[in-house]
């Protein structure tokens, strides 16, 4: 299993990027709102956790974990605003209180997973009664850029983690010719 390697960041801040997922609207259709108390998981250079921490406004919170540091540090040289909290974590353990969160996303991290249920448990375990669970990932086919196909998950795969762990899944759908979305409902 391949991990996304820090000396390659810069791509996860490319135009094309931008252009594909706009970080903003999609954190929106997402059902990320004003005021929300939420994380990313698997932050990188904070393409997603920025756009959040406009979304959220001063009354919102959004904490940013990533296992490497490197993505860290490049996450504060681009904050412009205190609601986004860059967080060193490991793959497997959020530190973090239960039930603490609004929303989470977890963007191009799931098929680098040791163990998909350990770490969908985890985020689970954070967020509140009625909290959201959105995860984008590529889908599974090959082409130039992401993963390998066979690194990939499939929706339905992602979609079957998260009725195993009784969540109510909301929406799954394809977002562009590369990504799809699965969005849950946490109902502990």
């Amino acid at each position: 299993m391949h991990k996304f390697n820090p000396e390659h960041a810069s791509k996860l801040e490319s135009p094309e990027r931008y252009k594909l997922i706009p970080p903003k609207e999609t954190l929106v259709s997402l059902g990320l709102k004003e005021g929300m108390t939420a994380a990313e998981i698997g932050c990188g250079s904070g393409f997603f956790a920025i756009a959040a921490s406009d979304i959220l406004k001063d009354d919102g919170k959004i904490y940013a974990f990533d296992t490497e540091e490197k993505m860290l540090t490049l996450l504060r040289t681009r904050l412009e605003k205190p609601n986004v909290v860059p967080i060193l974590s490991t793959e497997n353990k959020l530190p973090l209180k239960d039930k603490l969160l609004d929303f989470v996303l977890i963007a191009f991290v799931l098929h680098e997973a040791t163990d998909i249920n350990i770490f969908l448990k985890e985020a689970k375990r954070v967020i509140k009664h009625d909290g959201i669970i959105a995860i984008i990932d590529w889908i599974k086919q090959s082409e130039e850029h992401g993963p390998p196909e066979q690194e990939r998950l499939s929706q339905n795969d992602v979609v079957s983690h998260l009725k195993e762990l009784d969540i109510v899944i909301q929406r799954a759908d394809q977002l562009n010719p590369s990504h799809y979305a699965v969005v849950g409902t946490i109902i502990h």
